[in-house]
């Protein structure tokens, strides 16, 4: 079936790989010695890479890829994920790297959530509509912002420990032990396969607090809640998100794939006039930066245009020359606008309906509508010179041809350094 994508922006590769590590508590210091300078070792050699850009940030490292122009990403972000994977000597308290090419591109929308809720339940209720809104058909990614991350911390002094007589290790490990869920083998049966898993993993602060630090051999248990202060809560966010004096947060709504920009927003819509009425009292929605918007007037634009046009020509051919030819120059329009647009998702173009392209079909309306007067002005006078036929249609194209051929390659040249321009800008 014929399709072509509807956006705002087309989205930009960058040719650029983003790799995020985590490893809480360290300075920006030991994020270097401990994470950044394995990793550029790491990716020594590989090839496909122009250069390696990172920074340290404390308990946060943020690593950047430059491929080099013409090489194929998606194989140098599966070599960069198997070199990262084959780094044996992280510390131990470093998260999983995060690797993904970083690809510009426009959300459709926001959804605004504001109310007297705390961070969890407003954390609790972007989730649900987020879930609720990706089981539209239309839509298939939204991004919660402004929440923060859940954080559980312990607190413990050095009175605590001397009377328990305890060390600060004692209680990290037990917290690593019991942060894991440990695979416990199988059994096979003659009808039945069936696979064993330890599910020993704290999730809240209440799991945390039961955790057994030390068993004395009186049988005596000294748990983490005997001697330390759990607190199941939130991290301190270096921004927060507020609506009309409210706590609030941002779900930003994004096309994927060829969805449509006008069908996604559309979803949205329709999605919080049907369920306004059933969030908690209080809770309001609203959509905001709604870039459909302008997406839908630009294309009002280009038709109202090409409708006026397509009238002007007719009226100037029709009132000095000829209704049939009128009729036959203004049927035209259309016809080579449909013609461009039919072929703009062929791989060889790729192109979408966004703003950019939109300007350029009204930016040629006007060439258009000026060259199809010319031309049929030129026709209607070879034919009475002439008389009418084929051939003196040929001639009275070919009378002006060249002149409206330069006229448009004038146009056309005026945009090529637009072209040339290098790196992400051109792009």
């Amino acid at each position: 079936a014929f399709q072509i994508k509807k956006e705002v922006f087309p989205e930009i590769r960058t040719g650029v790989i983003s790799i995020q590590i985590a490893y809480p508590g360290a300075s920006p210091a030991d994020v270097v010695d401990g994470v950044i300078k394995k990793v550029e070792d790491a990716l020594q050699g590989v090839e496909g890479i122009k250069e390696t850009e990172a920074t340290a940030h404390e308990g946060f490292a943020d690593i950047s890829v430059k491929a080099e122009p013409g090489s194929n990403i998606t194989e140098l972000l599966d070599k960069v994920k198997l070199k990262l994977d084959s780094i044996s000597s992280f510390p131990g308290e470093t998260e999983r790297p995060v690797v993904s090419e970083l690809v510009i591109k426009t959300n459709v929308l926001w959804l605004i959530l504001s109310g007297e809720l705390d961070d969890g339940n407003i954390k609790a209720l972007a989730r649900q509509v987020r879930d609720d809104l990706l089981a539209q058909k239309e839509i298939s990614q939204v991004d919660i912002v402004g929440t923060k991350p859940f954080e559980i911390s312990i607190n413990v002094s050095a009175d605590s420990l001397k009377k328990y007589s305890v060390t600060f290790d004692d209680i990290v490990r037990a917290v690593a032990s019991g942060s894991v869920d440990l695979p416990g083998g199988s059994i096979k049966t003659k009808g039945e396969h069936i696979l064993l898993r330890s599910e020993g993993k704290a999730k809240t602060g209440r799991d945390f607090a039961e955790l057994v630090v030390v068993t004395r051999p009186d049988g005596t248990i000294v748990r983490i809640k005997d001697i330390a202060e759990v607190n199941d809560g939130f991290t301190e966010a270096d921004w927060f998100l507020r609506y009309n004096g409210k706590n609030a947060v941002g779900l930003q709504v994004f096309r994927t794939g060829d969805e449509s920009t006008l069908s996604v927003a559309e979803a949205v819509r329709k999605f919080v006039e049907k369920n306004r009425a059933s969030l908690p009292q209080g809770v309001s929605a609203v959509i905001m930066a709604d870039n459909s918007v302008f997406l839908k007037d630009r294309l009002n634009l280009m038709m109202k245009n090409m409708a006026m046009g397509a009238v002007l020509v007719f009226i100037s051919l029709a009132l000095f020359l000829r209704i049939r030819i009128a009729f036959f120059v203004m049927l035209g329009l259309p016809v080579s606008f449909l013609g461009a647009v039919w072929l703009m998702p062929f791989p060889f173009i790729d192109a979408s309906i966004n703003m950019i392209t939109l300007y350029g079909f009204i930016l040629v309306l006007g060439i258009v509508v000026d060259d199809a007067i010319v031309i049929g002005e030129s026709i209607h006078e070879t034919v009475q010179r002439e008389g009418a036929g084929t051939g003196s249609v040929i001639k009275g194209v070919k009378a002006v041809a060249t002149p409206a051929t330069f006229g448009v390659l004038t146009t056309v040249a005026a945009f090529i350094p637009m072209i040339t321009i290098p790196g992400v800008n051109g792009k």
